[in-house]
């Protein structure tokens, strides 16, 4: 089976049964992306890895887009609008977020074995609506996952650099009376890491900053 027939197989049993729940197919993307709750869209995806005897493993992937966010980091990153569009603020394979990778990792070789794999992809939304979906669409609890400790993983987020530029943007838009603290904490924690880790977050915050004073002469 090859990862197109595999793709467009469970794409077709998994419209109707996400339907249900509320999610729609980006067919670009092979996405299937939730309601807008308030600025907060859930992204349940898959990533497909070819396995021995012609098969394939389905790897569900539970992403949250966070439109605040992405908003302040296309400005200061002065990302063009058609690439922002469907970047992704938090996002991890479920296996890693629920501490059982082996039971999401599907497998399948044959059409009818695809069948069976939808049912699992089924379940592992309704599971990511519980460890991801609901637990994560509001940007306390997103500030509490990126900043709460900075020299620890951060699994939604697991790249040190981009993990601290989130942080610090989220910190920003909760109006954190300590913000100047927490970014010495995410550079400290940068610089056991590399130097160059510290001065790319160093030049984010200088261009976030400039976004920031941009906007709100614009606003005025």
């Amino acid at each position: 089976m090859t990862k197109k027939e595999a793709t467009e197989g469970i794409l077709r049993r998994l419209a109707t049964p996400l339907g249900k729940r509320g999610f729609s197919l980006l067919k670009t993307k092979a996405w299937f992306v939730g309601s807008d709750s308030k600025g907060f869209l859930p992204i349940f995806s898959f990533q497909l890895i070819s396995i021995e005897q012609n098969g394939v493993e389905f790897r569900p992937q539970a992403s949250i887009r966070v439109v605040a966010i992405e908003t302040i980091m296309a400005l200061a990153k002065q990302t063009p609008a058609a690439q922002n569009k469907n970047s992704v603020t938090l996002g991890s394979e479920l296996g890693r977020l629920t501490g059982d990778v082996h039971r999401w990792r599907i497998e399948v070789r044959t059409e009818a074995e695809l069948d069976d794999a939808a049912g699992l992809l089924v379940q592992a939304v309704d599971e990511a609506e519980t460890a991801v979906f609901t637990k994560y669409d509001n940007l306390p609890a997103i500030d509490e996952h990126l900043n709460a400790a900075p020299a620890k993983l951060a699994v939604l987020s697991p790249l040190p650099v981009p993990r601290a530029e989130l942080g610090i943007v989220v910190a920003r838009l909760l109006q954190r009376t300590d913000v100047p603290g927490l970014i010495d904490s995410h550079r400290a924690f940068l610089g056991t890491i590399s130097k160059h880790d510290v001065k790319d977050f160093d030049d984010f915050l200088a261009q976030l900053d400039r976004a920031i004073a941009t906007s709100t002469k614009e606003k005025d």
